[in-house]
């Protein structure tokens, strides 16, 4: 009975810690900027300069969520392209007003995983 109460003690404790493991989320490493922030209804092209410190990141892959933080409207995922010194670009539609939320996602040549959201703008 002691060894099936352990058992189970130790099923709840790993069950415990998978729930606390980390997903990507803002990286403290990771510094993102827009090169101009959207505003209006359109497709728009983005621009973002991403370095880890102070060094910009080459050679990674990129893509970013665009979302609004309210419900109805479906997330836009899209993968950008690299222009060279630590800038990618995508285009992304903001087909609808309101408040939209960019969460970046950038995975190194390494395989490292790293995740920024961007702070809300509004489209008018």
């Amino acid at each position: 009975m002691l060894r099936y109460t352990q058992l189970i003690l130790l099923s709840l404790i790993l069950v415990s810690l998978l729930g606390c493991s980390r997903t990507p989320s803002d990286d403290p490493r990771l510094n993102i900027s827009l090169e101009q922030t959207p505003s209006t209804m359109a497709v728009q092209t983005i621009v973002l300069s991403i370095s880890d410190g102070a060094t910009p990141l080459e050679n990674a892959k990129v893509q970013i969520e665009a979302t609004m933080t309210h419900a109805g409207m479906p997330s836009q995922i899209v993968q950008l392209e690299p222009l060279g010194a630590g800038k990618y670009q995508a285009n992304i539609d903001f087909s609808m007003l309101g408040e939209w939320v960019l969460i970046v996602n950038v995975t190194e040549s390494n395989g490292a995983v790293m995740q920024r959201t961007l702070p809300a703008f509004n489209i008018q």
